[in-house]
């Protein structure tokens, strides 16, 4: 095997073994989704270590989700957008303590990830008319 098929069958090991940017963001999306579960329970408990970590947890996964999208595209600016109000919203709930976006927030959450859900599936739907599953 000469350096260009060794090269090449390295190539397309590590293609199989990457996931899709979409089901990157789609796991950063049902995290996001999971935290603003543990922050219901961490303000149930009164456990204020706790909303802080989660919050600043939070801050952080949404961080991610902003780094995937490309705001140069008109689908990828409204995904910034919506993506850096949800970040701005973790951060003014940490100074504050107020919690009244809670529920718009997981609507929002939810939103998204059928979005997600729904393009992933339409992905894989490619991927098996291809044969490259």
């Amino acid at each position: 095997m000469n350096h260009y098929e060794r090269a090449r069958a390295a190539y397309e090991q590590t293609k199989k073994e990457t996931i899709s940017p979409i089901q990157v963001a789609l796991l950063l999306v049902r995290q996001v989704e999971r935290g603003i579960d543990q922050l219901d329970r961490a303000r149930f408990i009164q456990d204020e270590r706790l909303i802080d970590t989660t919050l600043r947890d939070l801050q952080f996964v949404t961080f991610e989700l902003l780094g995937l999208v490309d705001p140069s595209t008109e689908g990828g600016l409204r995904l910034y957008q919506l993506y850096a109000v949800w970040n701005r919203t973790f951060a003014r709930m940490r100074i504050e303590r107020t919690f009244d976006d809670v529920a718009e927030l997981r609507e929002q959450v939810g939103d998204v990830k059928a979005s997600w859900e729904d393009a992933l599936r339409k992905q894989r739907h490619e991927w098996l008319r291809r044969g490259t599953l």
